[in-house]
């Protein structure tokens, strides 16, 4: 998925909220269509499908195969707006776009730098992926354990501070509204690709890997919004 400029996402997220909070779209109700809120914002219909994809990942609004896509139905209370400000911060496609960016370079280097001790603590951490499989809370901390040592093995401060940054972003923003995208079939293999080129210091090998992996995981992602 190709991200469009930031404020243009957020100038749709921000009339999506102004309809949603003044009741031109009440709970319940069909949010109008990709065409329809493309020429109202004047923006590309691309932009639009980002915005409501990311609105579908946090629970604001589900689609309904053959009948569109709806403001959901909240609590009591009503839509939580957090959702919206949580979305605004930051979307799920955002964070994967830069983590398509920067891990295949950090694998990368990480195949060339990695001591001893920071190939010991990736397989630490492949271990505690293939045991925690099939606990989601387990996955989602065994998951950030593996990309930050994969980080740390590079030596590189800048990149372990980054890394950090953007998978502290994933703990607010991704996990809460898609959940870790695993288990699957491919999900420990995927790391393990790269864990066996970092060993066996293939940086090329490496750097493909992680990239491989990434594209997978944005494969999941696009599917789970559904747009």
């Amino acid at each position: 998925m190709t991200l469009q400029p930031r404020n243009l996402y957020s100038e749709v997220l921000d009339g999506l909220r102004r309809m949603i909070e003044s009741g031109e779209i009440r709970e319940g109700e069909r949010i109008p269509t990709e065409r329809v809120l493309a020429e109202r914002f004047g923006v590309s219909r691309t932009c639009v499908r980002e915005a409501l994809g990311a609105l579908k990942l946090s629970g604001v609004i589900q689609g309904r195969p053959g009948a569109g896509t709806y403001l959901a139905k909240a609590s009591p209370g009503g839509i939580d707006r957090s959702d919206l400000l949580l979305v605004e911060e930051g979307s799920p496609f955002e964070i994967l776009e830069s983590r398509k960016i920067i891990e295949p370079a950090i694998a990368s280097l990480a195949a060339r730098k990695a001591t001893t001790a920071d190939i010991a603590r990736l397989a630490e951490a492949m271990e505690n992926l293939r045991v925690s499989v099939e606990d989601a809370q387990s996955l989602t901390e065994a998951d950030r354990q593996f990309h930050m040592c994969m980080a740390e093995a590079t030596h590189n401060r800048i990149l372990i501070r980054t890394l950090g940054q953007i998978l502290d972003l994933m703990q607010r923003i991704y996990y809460p509204a898609v959940g870790i995208v695993g288990p699957h079939d491919g999900y420990y293999d995927t790391h393990n690709e790269v864990f066996r080129n970092v060993q066996e210091r293939n940086s090329r090998g490496a750097e493909r890997a992680m990239r491989a992996h990434l594209m997978a995981v944005e494969l999941d992602l696009e599917s789970l919004s559904g747009f």
